[in-house]
């Protein structure tokens, strides 16, 4: 077609149409189109004299229900079993209702309608809704992945924005037969934070008899005390053999043999309680290490520390940090990509801090307590601001799966190196069979034994 699409949409919330229209059909579509606002309860798209329809619950809500709980959808959500004309092979036949309704249609003269609220639900996901109206928190001030409105319905494991983009193209295919979208390809994208990049107990000889005592006394292991003992006395003679996480020219050769580029997020202000980084950007070996990821092609960014979340200025200082030891590094990489330490990430205040920070990228995009999709998909995108109700132009490349949150004991009950190896994969598949990137984080200090290894193994290879 050479003509543009015609979009109409209901006058009210003017931004938030504006943003979820352009995520949706210019960005991840590549479509072209006008826009203007009307009073119907609906967006309507026009081509070639056909008409398709989409209700417009959601974003039609009233201001009094706004952001409160009177707006969520109710739980359970109903499933839609699909026409056989809008499956596709990349979605299940069942797909969960969060706003709208189970209906489509289409007449003679290829008018069609479709009751899902596509446009609606993808803003609620996008720019997490839930999270502002339920105010949930652990002792890290995180939102909890297992208090999310996304857990709780059954649908965090599958990226549901995902599956209604597709959707929505198949229905308006059936209208245009011959309309085109651009084709979009991802791929595994493999980071780690470098929360420490050597034991902590080899900073000095207190933190050496820290380390000494919980080995004895915590983890009943001589064998561990004298390792880090070793250790230590080793370290001190810039031999870090005996570091179990020193592994970064493992760690880059493993990224290398895939073909994949890794990303290295470094903390910039170091302090002395467990949340803190132990170590200083200026140091030798520190920097050395900096022009070692940069020599062999991989990149850096910054991972904003435990107290930036909500510090704008203290996430610009820490930034301007990196940026200098990069220079003294001689590492010609401007820093614009961040994650946050332990994913401290609030919707309502994080994303605006990053920006004013000068970021371009965040991942920070998962909950640190389960792996899955918090915002729904695995394409990256534009944030949205709660604080100037606008889009930003920092964009979130969402975190799928972190190690700890499928690994850990306190994580998502996985016992076997299989299980927790399948169920990594089939996030994996799902993320790429739509055309998104896996965003897998694997800490460089959590790289413990051959079954890490082969399960990281099996997840980078094409």
């Amino acid at each position: 077609y050479s003509e543009r699409l015609s979009i109409t949409y209901p006058h009210n919330r003017g931004e938030h149409w504006a943003w979820v229209l352009e995520t949706i059909l210019g960005e991840w579509m590549g479509l072209s189109y006008d826009l203007k606002p009307h009073y119907e309860p609906f967006v309507q798209l026009d081509l070639a004299g056909h008409s398709f329809r989409v209700d417009a619950d959601f974003l039609t809500i009233s201001e009094q229900n706004w952001l409160t709980p009177a707006s969520m959808p109710l739980l359970p959500l109903f499933e839609w079993t699909l026409p056989p004309l809008l499956q596709t092979p990349k979605t299940d036949s069942l797909l969960p209702v969060l706003f709208g309704q189970a209906e489509f249609c289409i007449d003679e003269n290829l008018n069609a309608r479709l009751g899902l609220d596509v446009f609606g639900s993808v803003f609620f996901m996008l720019s997490r809704y839930d999270e502002l109206v339920w105010q949930h928190s652990d002792k890290h001030d995180r939102y909890p992945g297992i208090e999310s409105f996304l857990y709780k319905a059954g649908v965090l494991y599958r990226p549901l924005v995902d599956e209604y983009v597709d959707l929505l193209w198949k229905a308006m295919n059936i209208v245009w037969p011959n309309l085109q979208r651009q084709q979009r390809s991802g791929g595994v994208v493999i980071t780690s934070d470098v929360d420490e990049p050597y034991e902590r107990w080899i900073k000095n000889p207190f933190f050496l008899s820290k380390g000494i005592a919980g080995a004895l006394l915590k983890r009943k292991s001589p064998k561990i005390a004298w390792r880090r003992i070793r250790n230590y006395l080793t370290s001190q003679k810039g031999n870090y053999r005996f570091d179990p996480n020193w592994n970064f020219d493992w760690y880059m050769s493993l990224c290398e043999q895939h073909g994949l580029k890794a990303y290295f997020y470094f903390i910039a202000t170091p302090g002395v309680k467990g949340e803190d980084a132990i170590y200083n950007l200026e140091e030798p070996r520190i920097l050395k290490l900096l022009r070692d990821i940069h020599d062999r092609g991989h990149l850096i960014g910054l991972h904003g520390s435990y107290q930036t979340y909500r510090n704008k200025n203290l996430l610009s200082v820490e930034r301007k940090r990196l940026q200098m030891a990069c220079d003294q590094a001689g590492v010609d990489q401007e820093i614009t990509h961040n994650r946050q330490h332990f994913l401290r990430w609030r919707a309502e205040i994080t994303p605006d801090c990053l920006e004013e920070a000068g970021f371009t990228v965040d991942s920070s995009g998962g909950y640190a307590d389960q792996a899955g999709f918090r915002f729904g998909t695995a394409h990256e995108f534009r944030m949205w601001s709660w604080v100037v109700k606008q889009p930003l132009k920092i964009r979130q490349k969402p975190l799928i799966v972190m190690e700890n949150s499928v690994l850990s004991p306190s994580g998502m009950g996985k016992t076997s190196s299989q299980d927790i190896l399948h169920f990594m994969y089939e996030l994996r598949e799902k993320s790429l069979s739509f055309g998104g990137d896996f965003v897998l984080l694997w800490h460089n200090s959590n790289i413990r034994n051959e079954a890490d290894k082969e399960i990281l193994w099996l997840l980078l290879r094409t």
